[in-house]
């Protein structure tokens, strides 16, 4: 009697594991293969890690270079600035001056403020509408310096 009249299903040989071999197989297999994500798993974490190092000096680092370049900003501004202040301080170290020279000098250190302004590109900043809002009582022509 064959396994089929005995209603057994028919036996495929060719993929058939052995029976003594199958469980060894799978015993054999799943400690490599845990192994191996156990592995896999210890790589992604050590790449998380160095990403995530890396990151931190990188954002470390343009901070830095932002610190950096508007402290070079400020300085370069501060350097433009200088030369006014010493024309300031020389126009109040003066006597014996006309009103007219006196204001021609100052004149003319405003130019030099605003040229410094424009060269900066800060002209368009308009910080003087606050300081125009109230006229200087006595002054000629309220206040307003027309520029």
């Amino acid at each position: 009697m064959t396994d089929e009249e005995a209603g057994n299903p028919p036996v495929d040989v060719q993929h058939e594991l052995p029976q003594g071999d199958a469980s060894d197989d799978t015993a054999g297999t799943q400690p490599s293969e845990v192994e191996k994500l156990r592995s896999e798993n210890a790589l992604y974490l050590d790449r998380l890690a160095r990403l995530q190092a890396e990151f931190d000096n990188f954002r470390k680092r343009n901070l830095r270079e932002q610190q950096d370049f508007r402290d070079y900003a400020l300085t370069d501004s501060l350097k433009q600035l200088l030369p006014i202040l010493d024309s300031l301080d020389r126009a109040t170290k003066m006597e014996g001056l006309s009103t007219a020279d006196f204001r021609s000098g100052i004149e003319l250190i405003d130019r030099q403020f605003h040229d410094v302004l424009t060269r900066r590109a800060w002209n368009r900043l308009q910080p003087r509408t606050a300081v125009r809002s109230q006229p200087a009582p006595g002054h000629p022509n309220g206040g307003d310096r027309g520029g």
